[in-house]
């Protein structure tokens, strides 16, 4: 279960991003490219799935909808940059790449935490797995979060005043969009 997981975590962001996309077809009055890009990934999934499931199986099933979904997302990426000529990707890839480095440290950071509380907790309970993960996660949560900070990305510090407003029930108005702010 935690091997299908991760391979499943392995395409979260094109997972996420099929939705996003697919709007942004359907707000330039076009259904027909989701439709199809969804099509041909699903062949793409189904052709993967007999292949992998046969040296891999159940796992090579999880490897071929993670792969399908990269595939969809790339081929509606694709379209829509070809449609709108320009998507501000230096932008785009700013973003990503901050986030794929502050996530990718979170995550070392918390593995590593995982092996330093090993001796001092018994992982034979549900409280000491539990303690485990409590610690791993909020250190790798701490690590995400400082290097947000440092890289000034404005996801981070949105998402910081929404969670400010609501914990301490500040009546301010939610602070504006960032992604309305730049245009994408």
């Amino acid at each position: 279960t935690f091997q299908a997981l991760g391979i499943f975590a392995v395409s979260l962001f094109a997972q996420s991003t099929i939705p996003l996309l697919a709007r942004s077809f359907y707000a330039l009055h076009n259904t027909k490219v989701p439709f199809l890009t969804g099509i041909i990934s699903e062949v793409f999934n189904l052709a993967a799935a007999l292949i992998l499931s046969h040296y891999y199986g159940i796992l090579g099933l999880v490897w071929a909808f993670s792969l399908a979904s990269v595939v969809n997302m790339f081929l509606l990426v694709f379209i829509l940059r070809h449609k709108l000529e320009s998507l501000d990707d230096k932008k785009i890839i700013s973003v990503i790449l901050k986030i794929s480095v502050s996530a990718l440290a979170a995550g070392l950071v918390a593995q590593l935490a995982k092996y330093l509380i090993n001796p001092y907790i018994s992982l034979d309970t549900f409280v000491g797995v539990f303690e485990q993960m409590a610690f791993a996660g909020g250190l790798g949560l701490a690590t995400y979060c400082v290097l947000a900070r440092i890289f000034n990305l404005e996801e981070f510090h949105y998402l910081k005043k929404i969670f400010s407003s609501r914990i301490f029930r500040l009546r301010a108005p939610l602070p504006e969009d960032p992604t309305e702010a730049s245009g994408i």
